[in-house]
């Protein structure tokens, strides 16, 4: 099977996507507001003030975590893939993941390998990827997961 070849496509700033999270966030509070409003003899501004603040607070910190505000941008040179931040060098990656499909927009899971980092989530969307939308989904699709080593490949290792 041939390797796909080498294509860069810069990633989201995620600004769309900590957005969505926070009125995610505020949606649940405020249906929280209206459960507890109609369930428990409450005054309506006790929950009503109390959960979308909280409900908020916990989506906005969630948002900055998860979401980057740098964008950067994914390679695969033939061989393995890469993260490039907006400054600073490029960062090798142990494993690339796709989480959601949803066409024109994808949520990337990475794992660099420097494993003492956490789980790094991207977005990598069409209009962001430009040209190389095709190019990066075939790459994606046929060398996505761990970064491949000379034991999967069954180099060095001898009949069981």
């Amino acid at each position: 099977m041939r390797a796909a070849p080498p294509i860069q496509a810069a990633l989201s700033g995620g600004q769309f996507e900590r957005l969505l999270m926070l009125s995610l966030y505020l949606g649940t509070a405020l249906v929280l507001v209206v459960w507890l409003s109609q369930g428990f003899d409450l005054p309506w501004f006790a929950p009503a003030v109390a959960v979308p603040v909280g409900m908020v607070g916990l989506g906005w910190w969630l948002a900055r975590r998860l979401m980057p505000t740098a964008s950067g941008a994914l390679r695969w040179d033939g061989q393995q893939w890469s993260l490039l931040p907006s400054v600073g060098q490029a960062e090798p990656v142990q494993s690339l993941a796709v989480q959601l499909d949803l066409g024109p927009w994808l949520l990337l899971r990475l794992r660099l390998a420097d494993s003492s980092r956490r789980s790094l989530w991207r977005v990598l969307n069409q209009k962001g990827a430009g040209t190389s939308w095709h190019g990066i989904r075939v790459a994606l699709q046929a060398h996505g997961g761990q970064a491949r080593t000379s034991a999967v490949h069954g180099q060095g290792a001898g009949p069981a």
